[in-house]
This record gives C-alpha cells, sequence and structure tokens, in this order.
C-alpha cells in the first residue's frame, strides 16, 4: 500500500493493525480465555485505550522523550487486558498501570533497550541505502522499512503477552506464549 499511495494509507493502515493485534494478542492467550473460546470481540475497546495510550504517550514523547516510553511501558498490558479481561479502554490503561507497578523499572530499561535497538537498526537501513534523501521513492528502503517496523510492532504484541502472563499469578508460564 505504501508503494502505491504513502501518503494516503496511513489511517487504513493502522485500523487494519489494530484488528490484526486483537486477533493476534486473542491466539496467544486463547488458552486463558473463559471457554477457550473468545466472546463478542472487544475492537471498540481496544481502540479507546489504543487511542487514549497513544495520546498520552506522544504528549511524553513531546516533552522529554523518557516520560512517554515510561507510558508505554506502564500500559504495556492494556491490550491483554482488553481481549481477556473483557476490559473497555480506560478500565484497561488503569488495570495496566496498577498491575505494571512494582516492574515500572524493570519494564522501562526494557522498552528503552527495544526503541534503542530500533534506532540502531533503522539508522542502519538509512546508511545502506543511500541516506533519507531516497527513503519515500526507492521501493527497497520502503519495503524494508515497513518489514523493520512491523517486526518491532509484532515485537510489541507478544512482549505485552509475555508481561501480562508475568504480571498475573493465574496465567500460565512464559513459554506458552512462544510455543
Amino acid at each position: 500500500m505504501d508503494l502505491a499511495s504513502p501518503k494516503s494509507t496511513g489511517s487504513a493502515l493502522s485500523i487494519a493493525s489494530l484488528f490484526v493485534e486483537y486477533l493476534f494478542v486473542e491466539r496467544l492467550l486463547q488458552d486463558r480465555m473463559a471457554g477457550g473460546a473468545p466472546a463478542a470481540r472487544k475492537f471498540g475497546s481496544l481502540f479507546l485505550s489504543s487511542f487514549l495510550g497513544s495520546l498520552g504517550i506522544l504528549a511524553g514523547l513531546v516533552v522529554l522523550v523518557v516520560p512517554g516510553i515510561y507510558l508505554m511501558a506502564r500500559w504495556s498490558i492494556s491490550t491483554p487486558l482488553v481481549v481477556v479481561e473483557r476490559m473497555n479502554g480506560r478500565e484497561a490503561l488503569s488495570a495496566s498501570w496498577t498491575a505494571t507497578r512494582p516492574a515500572q523499572w524493570v519494564l522501562l530499561f526494557a522498552y528503552l533497550a527495544g526503541l534503542c535497538l530500533f534506532g540502531v537498526l533503522f539508522a542502519a537501513l538509512v546508511l545502506v541505502t543511500g541516506g533519507s534523501d531516497q527513503a519515500e521513492t526507492n521501493p527497497a528502503v520502503i519495503v524494508a522499512t515497513n518489514l523493520l517496523t512491523a517486526l518491532f510492532m509484532v515485537g510489541g504484541w507478544v512482549l505485552s503477552v509475555a508481561i501480562y502472563r508475568l504480571l498475573s499469578p493465574s496465567m500460565g508460564g512464559l513459554a506458552e506464549v512462544f510455543a
């Protein structure tokens, strides 16, 4: 879609990504859902928690990058809370904030490390492809950037599931996440 029309696909991809995220997390946590099968899906709740969380994270990133990353870490399990525990968007953000309190600094450093890795890989991509001047027109750069972004997006979903399992005493071990 980016190759066809890079300027107009952002919203459509964001909405599609939200549906894929929900279904992906639902599949990873299927064994934790009542009866093993999903009830009516709460896409609206995920949209609300993602929208409100993104606004807060963006504001934190604008102020001083670290507060945005801190919010990202503290709200990291909001998606599993919507999917498994059927919370609405604001409840999920609040419950995530409470549940991540004991591990807040470990999570902050984990997110910092992940974002630093992403930055290094992105900088390497820019250097290898000859700079940012070609970024919008070079199909190889567009594809590589999208693959790198998708890798980290899905990695973030897996990380949120792993954090959810670790912080929820009733949850099983981490092995099921990566099975």
